[in-house]
C-alpha cells in the first residue's frame, strides 16, 4: 500500500501546483489560463483515486480535492466558457462513477480480433470488482496488482482498429 500511497501523493502535488496555477491566473484576471490550468487539475482527480485502491480509500482521496471541480467550473464561467464549466462539475462529481462504468465496457467485439487482450481485460475486471470482505483483493497489494493490468492493457485494447473490432459506431 505504501507504492499506490506514494503514487497518489505524486498526484496530488501535481494537482496542488496545477490548480494554484489555475487560482493565481485567475487571481490576475486571466480567466482561459486559469480555467485551462483548473481543467487540468481535474482531470488528475481520477489517478489520485486509482483503481488499486479500495473504494473507501478512493473516496476519502476524493474529499481533499472536494471543491475544485466547483472552482475550476466558476473561472470557466468567468472566462465565458459555459460548456467547459458543466463539463468540469461532470467530471469532479462523476470520478467514481466513471470508473465503475469502465469496468463494464463491453470487450466481445475486441474477443473476436483479440482474445488475450480481451481476457486480460476480462481477469483484471473481475479481480477488481470482487468483493473486499473475505475476498483476495481486499489486500492492498493484490488490489494494487491487479488493478496495475487496467492502464496497461486499455490503451492496448484502444489500438485495435475499429473495424478490427468490429466496432462499427459512428463518432
Amino acid at each position: 500500500m505504501l507504492h499506490a500511497n506514494y503514487l497518489s501523493q505524486q498526484v496530488a502535488d501535481k494537482i496542488v501546483l496545477i490548480a494554484y496555477l489555475g487560482v493565481t491566473a485567475a487571481g490576475v484576471r486571466r480567466t482561459r489560463e486559469g480555467a485551462d490550468g483548473y481543467a487540468q487539475a481535474v482531470a488528475l482527480l481520477p489517478e489520485v483515486a486509482w483503481h488499486g485502491l479500495d473504494r473507501a480509500t478512493r473516496e476519502q482521496q476524493l474529499t481533499h480535492w472536494s471543491g475544485l471541480a466547483a472552482d475550476a467550473a466558476a473561472c470557466a464561467i468567468a472566462d465565458d466558457r459555459l460548456d467547459l464549466a458543466v463539463e468540469l462539475l461532470e467530471q469532479g462529481r462523476s470520478v467514481l462513477w466513471t470508473q465503475a462504468l469502465t469496468l463494464r465496457d463491453d470487450v466481445t467485439r475486441l474477443a473476436e480480433k483479440a482474445p488475450a487482450l480481451a481476457e486480460r481485460l476480462n481477469t483484471t475486471r473481475a479481480g477488481l470488482d470482487a468483493p473486499l470482505p473475505g475476498s483476495p483483493i481486499s489486500s492492498p497489494k493484490t488490489g494494487i496488482g491487479v488493478a496495475a493490468g487496467w492502464p496497461a492493457s486499455v490503451p492496448l485494447a484502444a489500438r485495435v482498429p475499429q473495424t478490427q473490432r468490429g466496432d462499427h459506431r459512428s463518432g
